[in-house]
Order: C-alpha cells, then structure tokens, then sequence
C-alpha cells in the first residue's frame, strides 16, 4: 500500500490556495479579479478532473486494503472491514474494528471505505491484478473535509465508466459532486517497462452555495517509460541505447461557471508534451496553452502561456511555466509548472 499523491494534493488545497492568495498580495504575478472569482475560475478550469483522478486512485487503496486486512486476519474469508495503520519501518497492523466500515490510517491521511459491492477476479493474486481485470465496484469514501462520496466503477475489456456522487470541499467550501468520467484504458508492464495512457469524457456538475460548475472536458494521457531497442509495439526504438520515457497529456475545456448573475463559458485546450524530458523535436515548446472565456456571451478571458518568474512561497523563482487568464482586470494565474 502507497500514498495517494493526488487524494494527498485534494487534501492540501486549502494550504496551497492560502499560499498563492499571499503571493498575489506581494505583488508574485496574481491577477487583479476578486478572489471570490479567482476561486470559481479555478474551481471551473480544473477541480473536477482533480477530484475524479483522485478518488479514482482510491480503488488500489481500498482493493489493497481488502488484500491486506484478509490475510491479516486470518478468517478464510473475505474481510473489508477493521482498521489498517502504517507504523515505523512501513509496517502496517490491523485491528477488527470497527464492523461495518474498513479505515486506513497513513500518516495524517486517515481514509474511510464502506464495500457496497464488489464483482472480479477472485483468483488474482494482488490488488493491481485485480483492478486490471475485468470489474465492478461500488463503495463510499470519505475523508474529513475532503470528500464524502459513493462510488461506481465498471472495467470491461478496455472500457471504463466510474462515477461519483457526494460531497466534496475546495477551499474548505462544500459542493455537491456528480460526475461521470468514461473511455478507454491501457496498462502494460514487462521487463522493458510500462505504458499506461487513457482517454475519457469527464461529464456532471459541481454545485455549490454561490457557484454552479456543468462540466464537460475531455482528457487523454500517457505516461510511457521503456528500456532501448524495444520489442513492444508502438513504442518506437531510440538510437544508442539508452531509455525512452514519453510523458504527454492533453486536456479541452468546454465547461460552464455560474456566479451569481453571470456566466462564464470556456474553450480552451492545455498540452504537456515531453520525450526523456526534452521538448519534442516536432513541437516549439513542452507546455502550450490556447483559449478563451466568455462572460455573459461576450469575450472576456485568453489563456496565454507565460514563462516569467513568479514569487512561490515568499521567493521569486525564475522559469515557471504558467497557464495564465489575460482578463480587462488583469493576469490571473490558474495552472503552473515548476
């Protein structure tokens, strides 16, 4: 069992706002738009897809959680229940209670699963079998001030179709999720390495007290890393030996954001793009960004890229790669990479 680095990042929001919001006022590149807007904006351009990816992770979680606690307890059944804790040295102890729900505790994370039904490869040897194989699994997860969600994920040769519905927090404001994410999935491992890539629709809304998201994106990655000459298909030999490592996603929003009276519409496409961690010989850049927002049906917002230095947690640092908003109130940063 492992870490969710994205459930860790849904987690740690709040903090991260905070930080930015402190840069903005030191004059770091924020835009001039309210912050109550700046929280819907990026609540809107990216929430969603945070929040699918990162409860979608919780299925390892929870079908390692099932592995362990059943050998664990020793009953010769099935046991999704009880609590699981990580202790010094990476060991993990389990304890029967409680009886109706399985709790995993790592660290600060402490995760609640309820199984509500479970169909699969009851032969697999481990979770990552068992989630690769053909499936479907329904469950709720909750972490305090995070998520409080239930869940439905069905896996059929290739194809995918996971939901959730619940409660989730973005900047400790609650909203009420319901979104659809589904299409097609492959993994691969073997000695040379792995390939693992995607491509869904992200579908649903996010509501909550002042704003309204209704989502629609449409999302494709893959992340590809294999020892050279390589015998597997599709992947394409490097001269000289040595490794390939293909890292490439590619995200289009159409979503639409209501604040009070107004509306906000997107259409804006944002590409990362990289091989052994260069830019591609066939591309200008890594990072390209490209799009506009609408208010009210009229042109309001741009997406340009922006590879000035910024202040990050009190120090200026040079290089960042931006997304940034051009808006008639200013430049609002919405994604950056270091």
């Amino acid at each position: 069992m492992r870490y969710l680095t994205i459930i860790a990042l849904l987690a740690a929001i709040p903090a991260i706002a905070a930080c930015e919001e402190k840069d903005a006022e030191k004059g770091g590149g924020g835009g001039a738009v309210s912050t109550k807007l700046k929280d819907a904006l990026t609540l809107a351009d990216s929430f969603a897809n945070q929040l699918i990816k990162g409860v979608q992770q919780s299925r390892t979680t929870l079908i390692q959680g099932v592995y362990g606690a059943t050998r664990m307890a020793r009953t010769g059944k099935i046991t999704n229940t009880g609590t699981l804790t990580l202790v010094a040295g990476g060991q993990w102890i389990y304890q029967p209670a409680p009886a109706d729900k399985l709790v995993i505790k790592a660290g600060p994370l402490v995760q609640e699963f309820v199984v509500l039904g479970a169909q699969g490869n009851m032969n697999a040897a481990d979770a990552e079998t068992w989630i690769g194989s053909n499936h479907t699994l329904k469950y709720r997860h909750k972490m305090k001030d995070v998520f409080d969600v239930e869940v439905s994920d069905t896996s059929r040769n290739g194809r995918f179709a996971f939901t959730l519905k619940g409660t989730a927090y973005y900047n400790k404001k609650p909203f009420q999720a319901d979104l659809k994410a589904e299409g097609s999935y492959f993994f691969q491992r073997d000695l040379a390495g792995y390939d693992n890539k995607a491509e869904y629709k992200l579908q649903g809304t996010l509501t909550g007290k002042d704003a309204k998201v209704l989502v629609d994106e449409e999302h494709k990655f893959r992340l590809l890393a294999a020892q050279s000459p390589s015998r597997r298909p599709g992947v394409t030999r490097t001269t000289g030996g040595g490794s390939r490592v293909v890292s490439y996603s590619d995200d289009i929003i159409r979503n639409k954001l209501t604040l009070g009276s107004d509306q906000y519409v997107w259409k804006a496409r944002f590409v990362t793009d990289f091989i052994n961690g260069k830019v591609p010989p066939t591309q200008p850049t890594a990072w390209r960004c490209g799009g506009t927002i609408t208010r009210n049906g009229k042109k309001w917002g741009q997406y340009k890229m922006d590879a000035t230095g910024r202040r990050v947690h009190g120090k200026v640092v040079g290089n960042v790669r931006m997304f940034v908003l051009v808006t008639p109130e200013g430049k609002t940063i919405l994604r950056h990479f270091s």
